[in-house]
């Protein structure tokens, strides 16, 4: 898959459908916010992101919004490269391929709050 866009000013990362989620691609807004650089992400499950302890509920939803191809919108902790916790409105969706099916990978879209900015501009 050849992911070809303007950068958008929110985080943006793409991953597979299926487990481990593995990210095809990442914008410049999402390497600025959590310090990573895209090929630290590239190849990588998603899961990294999320820290070594993510709540249960939320893998619960992402997991649901996967298996089912339906997007979701929730609030979400990561955490930088550095270690330091974020929170963001996520919105995972399915990519839809030409005729409106629902792809093998998702686009997650953050949105993070104020407070985010502030603290993790270093």
């Amino acid at each position: 898959m050849s992911v070809s866009q303007h950068d958008v000013p929110y985080p943006q990362l793409v991953t597979e459908r299926l487990p481990p989620y593995k990210t095809i691609h990442v914008n410049a807004a999402w390497c600025r916010q959590c310090g990573y650089r895209a090929d630290d992400l590239i190849g990588r499950p998603y899961s990294l992101l999320l820290g070594p302890s993510p709540a249960s509920s939320l893998v619960e939803l992402l997991e649901q919004a996967f298996s089912s191809g339906r997007p979701v919108t929730c609030h979400a902790v990561y955490f930088t490269k550095s270690g330091l916790p974020w929170q963001a409105e996520l919105t995972l969706s399915p990519l839809l391929d030409s005729s409106g099916s629902s792809s093998t990978y998702f686009v997650h879209l953050l949105r993070p709050s104020a407070e985010t900015a502030l603290s993790v501009s270093s």
